[in-house]
């Protein structure tokens, strides 16, 4: 069994606005709190805050224990409880003249879940897909020996004493609470707990799309020295802007480079006259990258051909459907708007001016910069309407490559929110780092995967940072 707290100290001094406040006047972490799961056979350092220079006392069930701590001159106070192999469910008490107690704690294994999307993916994702047989994994997820408890997504430039959570802390795992976690993690627990029948607490602390670097403490980032920049922007506003700026100028400079080397635009692929028969074909809406586009970065348009019904023709329509990341729509050759964002639904008023009743030309040229691209959602989410009418064009669309950001230079990048190195491990782990635990499992790498090289250095370099 391993500690987590190997060669790191928490000074609880750092911030103690994100406490919990119970009835008594001792507060508690995040964490602490009724239905957690602790460590079993461990030293597990309990702590808290109460009034400067108050005795405290903490009660443990499984061995009737009392513990007395005082409280320093800010208040900060910290006992070790020892815990026994696994079982439950027990209690503990806190004293500080009122008692606080705490329920339903089981004693037995505790891992640490993070990374990025894969791990963050829940089991009843609306907008990330669905696993299989969602529906009945979540109405079968009744197992009140696994517990679960969901960091918030938050970045910070210094570390933190508190971990912000969810649901104001532990949940037992139930149909009514498995849905938005983790689904790697929970098959993991439940995998576990079937072949051990041992209580597992599961302590989520993912988030998508985030870089290894910002997973990674400051100290162990230096000792490499390839986020001394990034790492001083934290400090220092100066050189927060002066990044900016460079920051702003290399990419003016690359975006002009992408939109000179598109095929597209050279081609006028706009264009109601281009000839497209070479082109392959591909059912939207999906990702490319779950058809032939695997990997692939950059740009790429879409076209179809569409007859209008009778009872549209002629009015004004709108073309709704989502995609990832930004689009450029034509219709009939007509420029008709473009959106950014991969999280936006689209929804562009086309004149009925622009329509003909048959033969339209829809042309959308959709630039993705990393993860998924293309066209997505459900069939319905991809349609022409007006009014209550609606026509789907979920179908085979034709499609090529502008441009595979793989031909070009590497886009510049900006450490920014929760991807500056070390401002999530500041926020999401920091806040945890004395607690014993099991062991961590973690489930990231794409979101690095264009310094693939640098990632045989960065993985080693966080697990010896956080054992």
């Amino acid at each position: 069994m391993k500690s987590f707290s190997a060669n790191i100290f928490l000074s609880l001094a750092l911030s103690v606005c994100s406490f919990i406040t119970a009835e008594a006047k001792v507060k508690l972490p995040s964490f602490f709190t009724d239905n957690m799961v602790l460590q079993q056979k461990s030293a597990v350092p309990f702590w808290g805050q109460a009034a400067p220079n108050t005795i405290v006392k903490v009660i443990s069930s499984w061995d009737k224990k009392s513990y007395t701590a005082k409280a320093d001159a800010i208040g900060n106070w910290t006992v070790s409880l020892k815990t026994p192999v696994f079982g439950g469910p027990y209690s503990i008490i806190i004293n500080d003249g009122d008692n606080l107690e705490l329920k339903n704690i089981l004693i037995g294994e505790v891992w640490l879940c993070s990374g990025q999307s894969n791990m963050e993916m829940p089991i009843d994702g609306s907008n990330w897909g669905k696993v299989n047989n969602h529906e009945q994994e979540v109405m079968n997820a009744n197992y009140p020996q696994i517990r679960l408890l969901q960091a918030e997504h938050v970045d910070s430039a210094k570390p933190l004493a508190d971990l912000k959570v969810q649901h104001d802390g532990w949940q037992v795992c139930s149909s009514k609470t498995i849905g938005d976690f983790s689904a790697t993690a929970y098959f993991f627990a439940k995998k576990i707990y079937d072949q051990k029948h041992i209580p597992i607490g599961l302590l989520h602390s993912s988030w998508g799309g985030t870089l290894i670097e910002a997973w990674t403490s400051s100290g162990s980032l230096h000792k490499i020295h390839d986020f001394d920049a990034g790492l001083k922007a934290l400090e220092s506003d100066f050189d927060k802007e002066a990044m900016q700026k460079k920051y702003d100028a290399d990419m003016k400079i690359w975006s002009a480079g992408v939109e000179k080397a598109d095929r597209g635009t050279k081609g006028k692929w706009d264009a109601v006259a281009f000839n497209d028969s070479s082109w392959k074909t591909m059912k939207l809406p999906q990702y490319w990258e779950y058809d032939a586009l695997n990997a692939v970065d950059g740009i790429v348009w879409f076209r179809k051909v569409v007859n209008l019904p009778k009872n549209m023709a002629g009015k004004e329509l709108t073309f709704e459907f989502y995609a990832d990341d930004d689009d450029v729509l034509w219709v009939n050759g007509t420029r008709i708007g473009a959106t950014a964002g991969y999280n936006v639904k689209r929804a562009y008023k086309i004149p009925a001016s622009v329509w003909k009743e048959t033969g339209n030309v829809i042309v959308i040229r959709v630039t993705d910069a990393t993860g998924g691209g293309g066209i997505y959602g459900k069939d319905s989410d991809i349609a022409l309407k007006a009014g209550t009418e609606s026509l789907e064009l979920a179908g085979d669309w034709k499609y090529a490559v502008g441009v595979n950001y793989k031909e070009l230079d590497p886009m510049p990048f900006l450490p920014a929110g929760q991807n500056r190195p070390a401002s999530l491990y500041n926020a999401m782990i920091h806040p945890i780092v004395k607690l014993p635990i099991a062991g961590v499992i973690w489930y990231q790498g794409e979101s690095n995967a264009d310094r693939a090289h640098q990632y045989q250095t960065l993985f080693p370099l966080l697990i010896a940072d956080w054992r």
